[in-house]
């Protein structure tokens, strides 16, 4: 089997969708049955990653539109016949679906979240209905796009995202970071995510307007927001109008390098989101073995596994959310055993059989 994948920011991309590019390109790469693979990456940092042997990531894609309109048409004329086209995005349907239709080969497309909620423009939902089959990251992003697009359930599958158990781990607090932002034993909690200013949709507010609650019960108690954006501004106006500055703390971008440095940092990982499709945060906190507080609201009830790893609470119910925290921080912290639902190998294993199913 020849694979062309259309993908956004896979390998030295930051965030969930990067991630599950390569969790899915190397996946693919490792199925018996795929000869080989071929990626045409939107945008293509600088990676330091060693790509799977039977990949060809095609950086030049990446450098402009006009670029990438170039890979496609290649792709398209130039490459062979392929046998399964897949789309990492729904953003990058419609080009998938027409090298599909003109190379008469299948088509997968993979749904994240909120992005595929409600109804795209008329080119995708004409992408949309070719599609051979949807795969969601969630059972939450399935019902949400099965209810505005009325597909059948047999065109979905739903494939939780994995984390890999080897890298994520538990550990001491790091020293070099309990320096870096002045604590010593206090209670950390922590958030990371980007602070968009267009969504506002992870959380950090909520968490912050219920921290002179918490306060009383755990007055030493510190809050790490960990990543950057726009929104930063807003949420330390917020903590400053609440007289927060010395427990709020914002840590700037984190290095994929300090990543799991961070998770060791804290005693329990708080997201209390409204429009994470998943929310690889989560699983990578619990396999640091940290207590996990998520929302019942969006995909946060997969990444907990409806509740079975970590409190799941109403973002918008302040009382059901502080009581939460406080639960969670008088949890040890462990490995559950559940959390070997969401490793690697069951990721291959799930997608390996998928691609099979659908030729």
């Amino acid at each position: 089997m020849r694979i062309l994948c259309l993908v956004t920011d896979g390998f030295g991309g930051q965030g969930g969708i990067a991630q599950h590019c390569r969790h899915l390109l190397s996946a693919l790469c490792g199925a018996s049955h795929v000869d080989s693979v071929h990626a045409l990456p939107r945008v293509a940092p600088v990676y330091k990653e060693i790509l799977p042997q039977n990949l060809h990531y095609v950086d030049e894609s990446a450098k402009s539109v006009i670029g990438y309109a170039t890979a496609l048409s290649q792709a398209t004329m130039l490459c062979g016949r392929w046998d399964l086209v897949v789309s990492e995005h729904i953003n990058l349907a419609f080009p998938s679906a027409c090298i599909a239709a003109l190379h008469r080969a299948r088509f997968l497309l993979v749904a994240h979240g909120y992005e595929s909620w409600s109804a795209p423009g008329r080119f995708n939902r004409w992408a949309l209905r070719r599609a051979n089959r949807i795969l969601c990251v969630s059972a939450t992003t399935k019902e949400r796009f099965q209810a505005w697009s009325e597909f059948p359930d047999s065109k979905f599958s739903v494939i939780h995202n994995a984390v890999d158990l080897k890298q994520f781990t538990p550990g001491p607090r790091p020293e070099y970071l309990q320096e870096r932002y002045g604590l010593s034993d206090e209670p950390l909690i922590m958030t990371l995510g980007r602070l968009s200013e267009e969504e506002q949709s992870k959380g950090f507010d909520r968490v912050i307007s219920i921290l002179p609650a918490l306060l009383k019960s755990q007055p030493r108690l510190r809050y790490l927001i960990a990543g950057e954006g726009k929104d930063q501004g807003r949420l330390e106006a917020l903590s400053r109008s609440l007289n927060l500055e010395e427990h709020v703390i914002f840590s700037g971008a984190i290095s994929v390098a300090e990543k799991v440095d961070h998770y060791r940092l804290a005693d329990a990982f708080v997201m209390p989101s409204r429009l994470e499709g998943f929310g690889y945060v989560f699983i990578e906190a619990l396999a640091c073995g940290l207590p996990v507080v998520g929302s019942q609201l969006d995909g946060g009830r997969d990444a907990l596994l409806g509740g079975a790893l970590g409190d799941l609470v109403d973002p918008n119910d302040s009382v059901a959310l502080c009581d939460a925290i406080l639960r969670s921080l008088e949890k040890p912290k462990k490995i559950q055993a559940q959390l070997r639902h969401f490793s690697l190998e069951r990721f291959n294993r799930e997608i390996n059989a998928l691609t099979e199913e659908i030729l």
